[in-house]
């Protein structure tokens, strides 16, 4: 143990340790490191006998006949437990070190290229690239949005930060992108809608293709907004595509033949306003998985401000912070209600809000979803209050750490649910108590009971971003 200064850290070392001071053979010895790698804890605990008093019936000596103290032998044995739960051989630790090593000098010296080569590992997750997001906001590098002159089919580097891929938009091929990109450097920039369906005619550009470069933003370069490219991109694709079809069938007049060698006329966009703010996230999370322009929580964080709400990530997750039983408040948005009949023929819900640092699933009886169920709507931003249950673990033993299910009742033992409303919340006094729990008098934008179940991970880890605790 002189290379790593008297800790045990490779497999190899406890190899050496069950030979030399046990006196096992070399097979006994991979045996019991075979053990360690797959974490037996049985055959780890039962075989601490045989190393401190050996065992004839196998021929080990044992470590007190090696001339090793029984008290030394038994904490040396611990220590082997310790190791156990998280062993690995030298040649493993040894590269896992030197890429923990590499990454972390990339991450330091060039932080916008290795996190632009970290999303583009991810493209095809939408929850890790959120993830890759929120710690470039915590690193100060901003995310620019999906560009049809600028973004190509993987994350890429900019002056001011990173250019979203268009390989993470649905629908989008990596063919396509590709072939976008060699136009783009062959004939210059899209200027408009119908230059961009008159020069990409003979691919694979189609129309759910176009409408959601629209619906997430990309297209938002072509000087009208995406209200209006979306009522006029049809039709735009179909004059494209017929004259593509006169042009090959050598129907062309001659006055076809000289528009044709003048740039295509823009199609006249109705006189409409862009799309609200919402629907404009809602749009950009259905073809990204992401909000990329926002988060709807935003439009709430005046009114919450001052109010002690805690973002989700510090309630689940591996970031919790909070103690169990506490009493905590969050807010945030609906993201999907998913309703279940349960055996005796009652109704219950699963309810997922997101805020823009994490998810976390709620539980709806029957009872509260007669009562706050018209709240409960996709999209919808919600208020709630409740007692946090983490899962606690079972008592160790010998250092192996023992999973177990969470507590019976896997819950918050009392939720109150106030839904959010623009310009202004609406807050009801009127308290009732009833035994066990608070209960809030189901009013006109009121309150209402609500439990919900903490799981041990946020199902939407969306690990950072800007909090809006109190005073955010």
């Amino acid at each position: 143990l002189d290379v790593t200064y008297g800790c045990i850290v490779y497999q190899e070392q406890v190899i050496e340790i069950f030979r030399k001071l046990g006196g096992y053979t070399l097979g006994q010895s991979d045996n019991m490191r075979r053990a360690i790698s797959k974490k037996k804890q049985k055959v780890i605990v039962q075989e601490r006998q045989a190393f401190v008093f050996g065992d004839p019936a196998r021929g080990i000596p044992g470590a007190v006949q090696n001339g090793v103290s029984e008290q030394a032998a038994q904490k040396i044995y611990d220590e082997i437990l310790d190791f156990a739960n998280y062993a690995f051989n030298k040649a493993h630790a040894v590269c896992y070190a030197k890429v923990s090593y590499d990454t972390a000098y990339l991450k330091c010296h060039y932080p916008r290229q290795y996190m632009a080569a970290l999303m583009t590992s991810v493209l095809d997750s939408a929850e890790k690239i959120a993830g890759y997001i929120g710690d470039c906001k915590d690193m100060g590098i901003a995310l620019l949005p999906p560009d049809l002159n600028r973004s190509e089919d993987k994350f890429t580097v900019e002056e001011g930060g990173i250019r979203f891929g268009l390989a993470a938009v649905k629908n989008i091929g990596r063919g396509l992108i590709r072939r976008l990109v060699a136009e783009r450097e062959r004939g210059g920039p899209f200027r408009s809608l119908e230059d961009l369906c008159n020069r990409m005619q003979d691919t694979d550009l189609n129309k759910r293709a176009v409408e959601n470069l629209i619906k997430c933003g990309a297209m938002d370069c072509l000087g009208l907004n995406r209200a209006q490219l979306l009522a006029i991109y049809a039709v735009v694709m179909d004059e494209a595509a017929g004259r593509s079809r006169r042009n090959l069938t050598g129907q062309m007049g001659l006055f076809d033949l000289f528009a044709d060698q003048a740039e295509p006329e823009a199609a006249s966009a109705p006189n409409i306003p862009e799309l609200p703010i919402q629907e404009r996230l809602m749009l950009e999370k259905e073809t990204t998985g992401l909000y990329l322009s926002g988060h709807p929580m935003d439009q709430y964080r005046r009114q919450l401000k001052g109010l002690p709400i805690l973002p989700i990530v510090q309630v689940v997750g591996e970031e919790a912070t909070v103690k169990d039983e506490a009493l905590v408040t969050v807010a945030g948005i609906i993201q999907s209600v998913k309703q279940k009949t349960t055996r005796n023929n009652s109704v219950m819900a699963y309810v997922t809000l997101e805020d823009d640092t994490a998810a976390v699933e709620l539980l709806v009886f029957s009872n509260a979803l007669s009562q706050c169920g018209a709240w409960l709507r996709e999209g919808n931003a919600l208020r709630r209050k409740g007692a946090a249950d983490h899962p606690q673990p079972r008592q160790q033993h010998r250092g192996i750490p023992q999973r177990s299910p969470a507590r019976h009742g896997g819950g918050a033992k009392a939720e109150v649910c106030q839904a959010l409303s623009a310009p202004a919340l609406r807050r009801q006094p009127g308290v009732q108590k009833e035994p066990g729990h608070p209960q809030y008098v189901p009013r006109r934008g009121g309150y209402g009971p609500l439990l919900c179940r903490y799981p041990r991970a946020p199902r939407h880890p969306l690990r950072s971003g800007p909090a809006y605790a109190a005073g955010a």
